[in-house]
């Protein structure tokens, strides 16, 4: 069978997958005529075959918006198979349903899905810092969890829905980090001391959500993708949350609150609603305007954890 592989990665965990996919799907026996990089151009002429297999991050509990807007471009076909493949630290949320629906829109039918659990890059979370056997554990489940889905690709049955309660849950979830979080998550980060301003952060983003200022360190825009790629491969570890753009979130969500939802109270709870964003947006935004302003090596949220990179040449 031949078989081209779409995916994208933030910090480097999906390309691991994808690399374990190619060596156990060859060796069944399946050609893998493009292993394409959602980041990367496509190619002049799509090569023939029997099957597409895309693979994704989740992040909050839903697709990365990079992945959203390359299933969008899809050309359409007509009823084509393909396999989806969800690369998570523990929870695919609603990430199998967003894949289907948009992979339908553009003829194709999702036959199999898979969920494959890597160590997590959500600095956030106690489960990112894994000790060294902890992490081998992991990828070695991985490498089993490749495997089975490796062995059900022949199998085109289209797989069961998932439960309306799961999905309004991590529905909601996902949605706010869409509606409001991908604006923000991006502008409550510095660059502290460490930065050596060798402007790697700029290049890699995915999103191009990063410019290099005046006081020639990187400062975020709007659009940030949640990746992570920044924050876990900056070789100085100079990157970090600051408590300062948390501080200016909230001072702005109070006053949106206070503002629209005073002009706009006939709206109810929807203009106290769409005054917490707006401002809570407006006061990050305002923070990363000034950030220079403010001593960057001090207020970070994450100086002490460890980051979370991957190769594809790492072994279990």
């Amino acid at each position: 069978m031949k078989i081209a592989i779409h995916y994208f990665s933030g910090c480097g965990n999906t390309a691991w997958v994808v690399k374990k996919a190619k060596e156990e799907l060859s060796a069944q026996g399946n050609e893998i005529v493009l292993i394409q990089n959602i980041e990367q151009a496509w190619p002049t002429v799509m090569p023939a075959r029997d099957l597409d297999l895309f693979l994704s991050p989740t992040y909050f509990f839903g697709l990365p918006v990079n992945m959203i807007s390359y299933f969008k471009r899809l050309p359409m076909v007509a009823n084509r198979p393909c396999l989806f493949w969800s690369v998570n630290g523990g929870a695919s949320g609603a990430s199998f349903f967003m894949a289907r629906m948009l992979l339908k829109d553009k003829g194709y039918v999702v036959t199999r899905q898979a969920s494959i659990e890597m160590p997590d890059t959500f600095l956030f979370l106690t489960q990112s810092q894994m000790t060294k056997d902890q992490r081998r554990q992991v990828l070695n489940n991985a490498i089993a969890q490749v495997k089975s889905a490796a062995n059900d690709v022949a199998n085109l049955q289209p797989e069961s829905k998932e439960s309306l309660f799961k999905l309004a849950f991590f529905g909601v979830v996902f949605l706010m980090f869409y509606a409001v979080f991908r604006f923000t998550t991006g502008l409550c980060m510095v660059a502290n001391s460490r930065c050596v301003h060798c402007g790697k952060c700029a290049e890699n983003c995915p999103s191009h959500a990063i410019a290099f200022g005046a006081d020639k360190k990187p400062h975020w825009r709007m659009g940030c993708s949640g990746c992570f790629r920044c924050l876990n491969n900056c070789p100085a570890k100079a990157i970090d949350f600051s408590m300062w753009a948390v501080v200016f979130g909230l001072v702005g969500a109070i006053g949106g609150l206070s503002i629209i939802g005073s002009v706009f109270g006939f709206l109810g709870i929807i203009s106290k609603v769409i005054g917490l964003f707006a401002g809570w947006l407006a006061g990050c935004y305002v923070f990363q305007c000034v950030s220079s302003m403010f001593n960057a090596d001090k207020m970070l949220m994450l100086v002490d954890k460890k980051r979370v990179t991957f190769s594809s040449d790492e072994n279990a």
